[in-house]
């Protein structure tokens, strides 16, 4: 990097993006030399006295290794698991970890930045993805909001959930001895849909379209969660926003209002290895498996096609309507510079996952989160 973009202290007037900074607004501060980056270039804030360096701005700040991100792209959306990818790569599977939620930092960037200039112009369709995390007994529901015509994916959440169906009596007395440890939300499913649909309310509001239908399945839950969103029910009245609801024993073809979270159901079961059925890779901690899911999101928007055996290769976000350059960018600021929590301003799932917030069942304290990440909370 020849020259600083902005201060990267958050408390300065050079920091945010649309402050406007003259030309010699930093001073030329020497060098120093790491092994891992050769010699690199420091530099002084004029405005704060603030020092800093060309690392920075990088996305292996503070990192004594490097890895190319978009092979770790490649094996993260190809069913690799932690082990796998540190033995290609050559390192411990704690740096395949720092690597991957790093890149997973910069995805909910540009997660963030599509939610801001892709409001929905189309029907949407919600559902709960169902997983695990650390236990079968600890299982949880991924809840994903898409596009009904271009399966875009607009909002995701995690909830654990209690542990139910048949059981041995074994089972049941190992539950309840793991539940004195940690106990599931009982409402926790109930509580994440009401945040969707208080998030699908701003984008009601924000959106082109006049009104919005939003189909999901017959669990009560959902309906629950809408009668108590005071804002999306204001919306019903208005005309603007309905909610429909579809059998879950109706085909699970193309004609279903639901197909776009039945087919990213399919493919993060295909794709992700923690999520492939009857896998001996499944996650350890639910912040690092939501960064993973992140990168995934972010893949799936932005670089895969759209209907690739019929020979249409746009991705999803442009077929959604983003324009073709602009996701060009936003591919190149997944692996071209560090994304700053103070400039980003993350809401709502992507500042719980950017602060790993989630909580990881039978962990006993909260995630440690390194001061970089945290820069500008």
């Amino acid at each position: 990097m020849r020259s600083p973009l902005f201060c990267p202290r958050a408390s300065c007037r050079y920091h945010q993006p649309h402050t406007r900074r003259p030309a010699n607004w930093y001073l030329s501060a020497g060098t120093y030399t790491t092994r891992a980056f050769g010699t690199v270039r420091r530099f002084r804030c004029r405005a704060c006295g603030a020092y800093f360096s060309a690392q920075t701005f990088s996305l292996d700040y503070y990192a004594k290794r490097t890895l190319s991100y978009r092979r770790l792209l490649t094996h993260l959306i190809t069913t690799s698991s932690i082990r796998d990818m540190s033995r290609d790569f050559g390192v411990s599977t704690s740096t395949v970890g720092n690597k991957i939620s790093r890149l997973a930092r910069n995805c909910l960037a540009v997660l963030q930045l599509v939610q801001h200039e892709l409001p929905p112009a189309e029907q949407l369709c919600a559902d709960g993805f169902e997983s695990y995390t650390l236990s079968k007994y600890f299982p949880c529901h991924i809840n994903l909001l898409a596009g009904l015509g271009t399966q875009t994916v607009y909002w995701f959440d995690y909830v654990t959930l209690r542990r139910k169906g048949r059981m041995s009596e074994e089972q049941r007395k190992l539950r309840a001895e793991l539940e004195k440890r940690f106990r599931a939300d009982p409402k926790g499913l109930q509580r994440s849909f009401r945040r969707l649909f208080e998030h699908l309310a701003h984008l009601i509001c924000d959106g082109p379209r006049a009104s919005t239908i939003l189909f999901t399945d017959k669990h009560p839950a959902y309906r629950r969660a809408r009668r108590r969103c005071f804002v999306i029910n204001a919306l019903r009245k208005q005309g603007r926003f309905a909610h429909r609801t579809v059998s879950s024993s109706e085909p699970r073809d193309q004609g279903n209002p639901l197909f776009s979270v039945n087919y990213l159901d399919r493919q993060l079961h295909k794709d992700l290895c923690e999520h492939v059925r009857k896998t001996v890779c499944h996650g350890r901690n639910v912040s690092c498996a939501m960064d993973r899911l992140v990168i995934y999101l972010a893949y799936h928007n932005l670089y895969k096609a759209y209907r690739e055996v019929k020979g249409d290769l746009r991705t999803h976000a442009e077929v959604a309507g983003l324009e073709r350059e602009r996701v060009m960018q936003l591919r190149y600021g997944l692996f071209a510079r560090r994304a700053f929590l103070s400039r980003v301003r993350p809401e709502g799932t992507i500042k719980t996952v950017w602060l790993r917030r989630y909580v990881t069942p039978l962990l006993g304290r909260p995630e440690y989160v390194p001061a970089y990440v945290r820069a500008g909370a």
